[in-house]
């Protein structure tokens, strides 16, 4: 709801799930795809947005047990525009043989175990397409249109009791506690909140920017010998060495990427709201590697700063460096061999991703991991075929699993950092 799509409404905890969108033209909204202002006040979410010129409202009320109602205003900017509408979606499994009734004012979705009905309170442009439902409520004329709609659910509700067995002869991987986001981004509030935390909180790990286009802007500079630092790469050095001085492992990310390293040919990854998706140039991943590796020397040798583990940020989705998942293997694998050459025990994170569900980045580097464990027959590879099997059936635990092996590699060993769930996962000195 947070981005203003509908995920599904629940029935007695169950969740009955489809999913809405809000669309102009041919965009439409979702996660990380547009900036979006959430307020929640009692039963009702409201979501603002603004998409190609056109201003959006939504605010959704639970009005009781498997009801909802739901109120879209638009409003354009321009007096010419593209047509806007309300998407509902039912391509999940659950739908996969149901039977979708559409009218001018209703909208009656029945399956197997689930009943939904949109009910609109005027008539609207209803089309259905496949198991899509297209409602326009704002044509490219209009200027100012409001859509409500009535929601109602119901289906089978799985009441049955919840079981869990526990084998305590055989504990799982350590938690070693909450982390923290130590990137400095608000001069004027920063400090006292990093204050609070560290003086009222165990913080178990530290993340820290690595402000790369400032750190080497020019491609022909050499930063390692520069007489004085920028002052927001000396001020993320100084949260670093604090961090590191507390005892804590500490994490370092890049977001921002300087211009010389950035391809400027190819165009894979269109930039959209908040998502960058900066591609690196391919051709000049040694140089890239140096200039990193320098970064993690000279906060050795000048901070005494031994950083945990290196990452882009969310290099998954472009936040704001973009890597394919094989590019991402062959950065772990090029990288680390840098950094080994150099001595330096900087592991790299798996894991920096956008959610902790999107195993398939990571699959060419943990394919890497297991063939070198196997070609090196250390005594955990006969496990190696259960992560595997792992994948998509449990993948926080096999993300824990997943960085215990890895730690037995070279030191471009990987570990995982499943930010999104809020811990640190499977790290293991």
């Amino acid at each position: 709801m947070a981005w203003s799509n509908i995920s599904g409404i629940r029935l007695d905890g169950e969740l009955i799930d489809f999913e809405t969108a809000l669309m102009v033209g041919n965009r439409t909204t979702g996660k990380e795809r547009q900036q979006s202002t959430y307020h929640r006040d009692g039963n009702t979410q409201q979501v603002e947005l603004t998409i190609d010129g056109v201003a959006f409202v939504q605010k959704v009320t639970d009005t009781g047990r498997g009801k909802a109602l739901i109120r879209v205003e638009a409003k354009a900017a321009e007096s010419r525009h593209q047509a806007a509408a309300l998407l509902l979606d039912f391509n999940s499994s659950t739908y996969a043989a149901a039977r979708i009734r559409v009218s001018r004012s209703m909208v009656d979705v029945r399956s197997a175990n689930r009943h939904l009905t949109f009910r609109f309170s005027k008539n609207a442009g209803i089309t259905r397409q496949g198991r899509r439902v297209l409602v326009r409520m704002l044509e490219a004329s209009q200027q100012s249109a409001t859509l409500e709609a009535t929601l109602t659910a119901d289906g089978t509700v799985d009441h049955s009791e919840a079981r869990v067995s526990m084998d305590v002869s055989r504990p799982g991987d350590r938690f070693m506690g909450l982390g923290g986001n130590f990137r400095l981004q608000n001069p004027q509030h920063d400090p006292a909140v990093i204050d609070y935390c560290l003086n009222n909180m165990r913080v178990a790990f530290g993340r820290v920017e690595l402000p790369w286009a400032r750190w080497q802007p020019r491609e022909e500079m050499e930063p390692m010998s520069q007489s004085e630092l920028d002052g927001h790469v000396e001020q993320s050095l100084q949260m670093a060495r604090r961090l590191y001085a507390m005892g804590m492992p500490v994490i370092l990310s890049a977001w921002f990427p300087p211009e010389w390293a950035l391809d400027k040919v190819n165009d894979r990854f269109p930039a959209r709201n908040g998502v960058a998706a900066k591609e690196l140039d391919q051709t000049k991943m040694d140089r890239i590697s140096k200039s990193l590796a320098d970064y993690i020397t000279y906060a050795k040798t000048r901070y005494g700063i031994e950083f945990y583990a290196f990452s882009f940020n969310e290099s998954d989705i472009g936040i704001d460096v973009i890597f394919t998942p094989e590019e991402h293997a062959r950065f772990i694998r090029e990288f680390g061999a840098c950094l080994a050459k150099r001595g330096l025990k900087t592991k790299l994170l798996l894991g920096d991703n956008s959610d902790a569900t999107t195993l398939d980045f990571i699959r060419p580097s943990l394919a890497e991991t297991l063939l070198n464990l196997s070609a090196t027959q250390h005594p955990s590879v006969a496990a190696h075929e259960r992560l595997l099997a792992a994948v998509g059936r449990r993948h926080l635990s096999f993300y824990r699993r997943a960085a215990s092996y890895a730690a037995f590699l070279q030191p471009q060993a990987v570990g995982c950092y499943a930010r999104r769930r809020f811990r640190l996962a499977g790290y293991q000195q």
